[in-house]
């Protein structure tokens, strides 16, 4: 006979649970101790029935003994099936744990077939809590950014601690017991001005540390500074002041400035600026006023005080004087040249005044002008004034007499006569009353200035017999020159007889001291001139070109035989090689000591 078959089954479970304990909140001190804090100690258990085979039971009980304790199954800690992962916190306050003891943790994690993994903990609850960085602090000064001295105040501050160690860098000092201060515990810094750190170093009732620090920056070098006032005048008649700072610091920055009248500092300090308007509290006036001020930076260095001084007036005083055309006493134009001179250092521009005419100019030693219109005295006065306006110094004027009218007048020879057998001839005048010089001449040229005289003789230089003109120029102080006055008048011989003018003497005809060209008028362009010339003695002898106003155009030189017509040509040029314009000019003739010997025209009239 054959028994049924029977048969069963089981599921095999080999793979040990993993599982790990975090102590939370926890840390190492300095000694090496992992601690908590206050007896509020949390487990973390994270834990694992890792599949094996595609197979796992799944952790059944987690198994909690403290200091030795019987374990103790912790209530909802199993997972229902293997391979699923799991974290629960477990508190440990129902637990009585003593503060500075050192405790001991074993948790069991065993699956459903019995295996199990065996985790150890331990951990030391410190009394009163941990030191933390959170709730510690040092701070320089109540937190000030700068500080002028090496000694300064700590606020000092830590929950939980118990020691302190200060120091100006990272390596520690000495340890010292742990006293909480309000900006009251004294420290020195090192020296030398930049950036300090104070270190401080907190620790706990076992050995647990925290570091912190605060920077405060050291600047006792005081600020540097120059003060100007108005621009730099000496003077003003206005007590509101210009001033002007120029300061640096180098270290903690300027701040604030102190205005003062005297050298002491005032119950104000104001935000530090380049420019301040400042008016005097002190307005007597015709004194020198003395400006103090202190400059002040971030760290509370005070400089030495920047001084300036102006002088407070109530009238400017005198600023030179004016000059017109040189201080001449007359002027034919209205454009003149002004000169000042003595002009007062502090005149920053000067207005030039001409009866209503006037005008601010900057300052200067020369000046182009044009005097108002109308003849007359003309008086030009400068006033002065300071860059800040507010002072002005009168100069002294001057004054010119403007004229523009020529003198005029006529001529009346040997008393109206109409002929006369002498070469020296009574000269008339009549009309003029303000001229000065004239210019007598028997071409229609200026030739020689002479004072004037209403009354004077004239001694022909052309005594060949026939019809003479006199031709007289009057100049009257301002230089006006007047139009050409002239008068007539017959040169007899003896006999009474006279012969007519000629343009050149006949080819043959003996020549004396004589000078005239052909052909006349001439044509420079088409033809050159020649010029001829005699003289009553041989010798070296120079010839001469004028234009009417008395300008010299050309000259030459040559030698000439008495009695004979030497001869020069002229292409009609100047001295220059410029061909010259239409019009009247005068040949002169004279020996070697200029001594004019004979006169002539020449008349040029090119296309």
């Amino acid at each position: 006979n054959t028994s049924d078959v029977g048969w069963d089954w089981i599921l095999v479970d080999t793979q040990i649970p993993s599982g790990s304990i975090t102590l939370l909140d926890s840390r190492v001190n300095g000694l090496g101790q992992t601690i908590v804090g206050d007896n509020s100690v949390k487990l973390r258990f994270n834990f694992n029935d890792v599949l094996k085979n595609s197979y796992a039971s799944g952790v059944e009980k987690v198994l909690f003994s403290l200091n030795n304790a019987a374990a103790t199954d912790i209530i909802g800690a199993n997972t229902t099936s293997g391979g699923t992962a799991k974290t629960f916190d477990y508190d440990l306050g129902s637990f009585s744990l003593s503060n500075g003891v050192k405790n001991f943790v074993t948790v069991n994690f065993v699956d459903y077939a019995g295996n199990q993994k065996t985790v150890t903990t331990a951990f030391t609850v410190v009394a009163g809590g941990l030191v933390a960085t959170a709730s510690s602090a040092v701070t320089i000064n109540n937190g000030d950014t700068y500080t002028n001295t090496i000694n300064v105040k700590l606020s000092l501050k830590s929950t939980n601690a118990v020691s302190m160690n200060i120091s100006n860098s990272a390596a520690p000092g000495g340890w010292i017991n742990y006293v909480e201060h309000n900006n009251s515990y004294a420290w020195t810094l090192t020296t030398g001005d930049g950036l300090k750190t104070v270190y401080v170093k907190y620790r706990d009732a076992l050995g647990n540390e925290v570091t912190v620090t605060d920077d405060i920056y050291l600047d006792t070098t005081a600020p540097a500074g120059t003060l100007e006032i108005n621009g730099g005048e000496a003077l003003t008649k206005n007590p509101v002041l210009r001033l002007t700072l120029s300061a640096s610091d180098a270290g903690s920055g300027l701040a604030s400035v102190n205005i003062s009248e005297t050298n002491l500092l005032s119950a104000s300090w104001q935000s530090c600026e380049a420019d301040f308007e400042y008016t005097l509290n002190d307005q007597t006036r015709n004194q020198e006023k003395t400006i103090y001020v202190w400059l002040k930076d971030q760290a509370g260095n005070i400089s030495a005080a920047v001084t300036r001084s102006i002088y407070l007036t109530d009238v400017g005083g005198s600023g030179g004087e004016v000059k017109i055309n040189n201080d001449m006493p007359y002027t034919n134009t209205r454009n003149v040249t002004l000169a000042f001179s003595e002009i007062h250092a502090e005149a920053y521009d000067m207005q030039i005044s001409d009866d209503a005419a006037a005008r601010w100019v900057s300052v200067n030693t020369a000046l182009d002008w044009t005097l108002s219109s109308g003849d007359g005295t003309k008086i030009i006065s400068v006033e002065y004034r300071n860059m800040a306006g507010n002072v002005t110094w009168n100069g002294d004027s001057g004054t010119i007499i403007l004229d523009t009218t020529a003198p005029a007048g006529t001529l009346e020879i040997n008393g109206g006569g109409t002929t006369t057998d002498t070469k020296v001839l009574r000269l008339k005048l009549t009309g003029p009353d303000d001229a000065v010089s004239m210019n007598i001449n028997e071409t229609d040229a200026w030739l020689n200035w002479q004072s004037y005289l209403a009354q004077s003789d004239y001694t022909l230089l052309d005594t060949a017999t026939g019809n003479k003109t006199i031709y007289v120029w009057l100049k009257d102080r301002a230089g006006n020159i007047s139009a050409t006055i002239s008068a007539g008048i017959i040169l007899t011989d003896a006999a009474g007889s006279t012969v007519p003018d000629a343009a050149a003497p006949a080819a043959d005809a003996p020549i004396g001291k004589k000078i005239y060209s052909y052909p006349n008028p001439a044509q420079p362009r088409k033809e050159d001139v020649t010029i001829v010339y005699g003289t009553d003695k041989d010798g070296t002898v120079n010839i001469y070109l004028y234009n009417l106003l008395g300008e010299k155009i050309w000259s030459a030189s040559g030698y000439a035989k008495a009695g004979e017509k030497n001869k020069v040509i002229w292409n009609g040029r100047d001295a220059y090689g410029a061909e010259v314009g239409n019009g009247v000019y005068i040949l002169l003739l004279a020996n070697e000591q200029k001594k004019v010997l004979a006169r002539g025209r020449l008349t040029v009239l090119d296309d």
